[in-house]
């Protein structure tokens, strides 16, 4: 359970310059079955109104640069050669 701030300007009738407001929360996280999807919720404690449902993936585009050492550390060749 967490309570969660917002702008209270022009949000739920909310006059500009009305600062902030306050909800208790519950934060639901949750994956479905067969799939690696994860999906973040939340909930108003009081109402039980979904404030917010949200997927928590992240990608990432990029390019992986490395190299592979035939040697390792102890100096010995992945075939067992001194």
């Amino acid at each position: 359970m967490y309570l969660l701030s917002f702008d209270n300007d022009n949000n739920e009738g909310g006059e500009v310059g009305g600062g902030y407001g306050y909800k208790l929360v519950w934060v639901v996280v949750f994956k479905v079955a067969g799939y690696d999807n994860i999906w973040e919720s939340l909930v108003d404690a009081g109402d039980g109104k979904i404030l917010s449902l949200r997927y928590m993936n992240l990608y990432i585009r990029g390019k992986v640069i490395g190299s592979i050492y035939p040697i390792s550390s102890d100096e010995c060749c992945s075939d067992g050669c001194m």
